[in-house]
């Protein structure tokens, strides 16, 4: 949500998540050649399916490695440039990176790119779960889900703890959809830029064909009425365990639970159902599911011209 409508503003360029990044920071320290330990790490980020879902063609033999010294950060921000001018915003001056994971490695990610600021994105636990549990990644029971998030907020947490208020800012999910106007005003003061119309509406990021299911409200003003839909989408027991296995987390944020410290754990027969009903997800459905999606990105044809971002 916030990728989409900060990659609106026309100094803003907002990829798919870019986890094979970690790919470059991760790789084995530099040789005595920095262009062909460059290079090393250009051909294995391009072989990840993070790089694939930028759905642009990037010949390995066009990077000016030379150029680079060997930094891994001038290479990331040459391959955003290059994304930039093939959606048509070559004037993007700012990156917005809105990879999930990115919590877990901001002391690596703010000491490479000392200028970035932090936009820690919350939103209630049980909401997160009821979009989730369907999906062919992440959790699918509510107990594992609860760990999940609070593993995930968590992070966020403490780089909260770690970097000073001018470089990090808490945002709900909730306070974006109930009034997107008056948060975009405020993020785009955090990030030091003069707010645009039709930012709430309008769409700074282009859907990876494979993905556009899933993320079918992407470009969409946000619609209040979804915020509470999770009451619905999950039943009193999910609901249960899940804050049951989330212990406190979501009261420490500021929502109302419905069970408390009386939520109840799972019983030994739901836990059997569950572990089966998971392995069979992770293991046959959810595998499915994945080589369908990647289906549809191989069959898509690549773009032969720059086009324009669209939903």
């Amino acid at each position: 949500m916030i990728g989409a409508m900060l990659g609106a503003h026309s100094r803003c360029i907002s990829p798919p998540e870019c986890t094979f990044k970690f790919n470059v920071l991760h790789a084995e320290q530099r040789s005595d050649d920095d262009d062909a330990h460059l290079k090393r790490m250009l051909l294995g980020l391009m072989r990840t399916q993070s790089f694939a879902n930028w759905q642009f063609d990037l010949d390995a033999d066009e990077v000016p490695l030379d150029t680079m010294d060997g930094s891994p950060r001038v290479l990331l921000e040459w391959i955003v440039r290059r994304y930039a001018e093939f959606v048509g915003k070559s004037e993007a001056d700012i990156w917005i990176d809105h990879t999930p994971t990115n919590t877990r490695y901001l002391i690596t990610l703010t000491k490479i790119f000392p200028e970035s600021k932090v936009i820690h994105l919350v939103r209630d636990g049980r909401a997160v779960a009821s979009s989730v549990l369907p999906l062919d990644w992440g959790p699918n029971s509510a107990p594992r889900a609860g760990f999940w998030w609070v593993e995930s907020v968590s992070y966020g947490l403490a780089a909260e703890s770690m970097l000073p208020p001018d470089r990090i800012i808490r945002v709900r999910y909730e306070d974006i959809v109930q009034d997107p106007d008056r948060m975009i005003e405020k993020l785009c003061a955090f990030i030091g830029v003069q707010p645009q119309s039709d930012m709430t509406s309008d769409v700074g990021y282009r859907t990876p064909s494979h993905l556009r299911k899933t993320h079918a409200l992407v470009g969409k003003r946000p619609d209040p009425t979804r915020i509470n839909q999770w009451e619905q989408k999950l039943t009193e027991r999910q609901i249960e365990m899940f804050e049951a296995y989330s212990c406190q987390m979501l009261s420490y944020l500021g929502y109302e639970m419905k069970y408390g410290v009386y939520a109840r754990r799972m019983t030994r027969s739901e836990s059997l159902g569950i572990f089966l009903t998971e392995a069979c997800r992770s293991f046959l459905t959810n595998r499915i599911r994945l080589r369908r999606r990647l289906a549809v990105y191989n069959r898509t044809p690549k773009p032969e011209k720059r086009p324009a971002i669209s939903p």
